[in-house]
């Protein structure tokens, strides 16, 4: 996904904190802005802990509410994905209880489940219940604050159970991401040496970028480390080369990189996967192996140039139903991980302006 710039973003991970009370940790992970900053996507993720009671009657919900200082009416609407195991219902709600303050919107998110139907939470381990996206009406601007409503605050956030009603927990201060990846791009420079371009549109407390390397999109080595620029709100440009190819490679083998951003507080995030075929000729537009395919499949958009344009990339399941909806950062080889995709034939699509390409492949379990 395309990410111009940084707002500030959230990461609730505390615990409501009433004692001998049932206790639930509640995050936001997997963070992403849209492109030109018209929406938000991110994970609702719930830990239950040790002292959490687990009859499947006890957890029914909960609604993380905050304010957003992005301008009054600017938040346009949302929606949310939600994993049937634990969640029945959800949604994104523009308009709280409360009163935020001059320049902000109120938001909520919240998510319920069925004890009939639902499966409870686990004890210990972090569970994904839900994807949400945020819409904006127009761009962010890189400097908005998010804040969370805390204890005090009537209108603040809380989950509930269905013999005790709502319990509020407590949630921690904003704070930003370190880089955010306007492009990056790598390719093949010489028989044994790969370059790798990328520029930031924005950093705030970030320290430095590790490079990665990977022959399969599993394991990883460390390649190198560059500084990072550490507060800026300007595009800055990196670059750094891969003089170590094995000689001993096969044919058409792909290698995998990948940016490890990495802030001031040792808080960090990956930035997605890039791909160099030293063997391979370059497509026309759109070339798709291995195909079949169970895990990784790469999109060979070499023929594609960035200045012509956005590149947006989608896949189709054989009904019609769009499953991946992903903008490109950079021409080349763009890995996709198909692994979570049921067997079968899917339909990918990449657009830029006018042009679009199409081709099948094929996913086996």
């Amino acid at each position: 996904m395309i990410k111009r710039y940084v707002f500030i973003i959230f990461s609730f991970a505390c615990i409501y904190s009433l004692s001998a009370q049932n206790h639930i940790t509640v995050e936001i992970v997997n963070k992403e802005i849209g492109i030109d900053n018209l929406s938000w996507t991110f994970d609702l993720q719930l830990t239950a802990t040790a002292t959490y009671i687990t009859p499947n009657d006890q957890f029914t919900g909960v609604t993380v509410r905050f304010d957003a200082a992005v301008g009054s009416n600017i938040i346009s609407g949302g929606s949310v994905s939600l994993v049937p195991t634990y969640a029945a219902s959800g949604g994104v709600q523009i308009s709280v209880p409360g009163s935020p303050p001059t320049g902000s919107s109120e938001l909520g998110i919240q998510i319920s489940r069925n004890s009939a139907t639902n499966s409870d939470l686990p004890i210990g381990i972090p569970t994904i219940v839900g994807t949400f996206t945020i819409n904006f009406s127009s761009p962010v601007d890189p400097s908005s604050l998010v804040t969370p409503r805390n204890l005090t605050d009537s209108s603040g956030s809380f989950w509930a159970n269905s013999s005790a009603g709502s319990r509020p927990f407590n949630l921690p201060s904003a704070f930003p991401l370190p880089i955010t990846i306007k492009t990056f791009t790598a390719v093949k420079d010489g028989e044994r040496s790969a370059r790798l371009d990328w520029t930031s549109s924005s950093e705030i407390n970030s320290d430095y970028i590790d490079i990665e390397r990977s022959t399969d999109g599993s394991d990883w080595i460390t390649l190198g480390q560059v500084k990072a620029a550490g507060n800026s709100s300007t595009e800055v440009a990196y670059q750094y080369f891969d003089r170590n190819i094995p000689i001993n490679r096969t044919d058409n083998q792909i290698f995998y990189y990948r940016l490890k951003l990495v802030d001031l507080d040792g808080k960090y995030t990956y930035s997605d996967l890039r791909g160099v075929n030293f063997e391979g000729t370059r497509s026309d537009g759109l070339a798709l192996y291995p195909n079949p395919t169970a895990h990784l499949l790469n999109a060979d958009l070499s023929g594609l140039n960035l200045s012509d344009g956005d590149i947006l990339l989608k896949i189709y399941d054989n009904l019609g139903k769009v499953v991946l909806d992903k903008p490109i950062l950079g021409a080349g080889i763009e890995p996709l991980d198909v692994s979570h995709l049921t067997g079968g034939t899917y339909n990918v699509s990449v657009t830029q302006g006018d042009i679009q390409f199409q081709k099948r492949f094929i996913k086996i379990d």
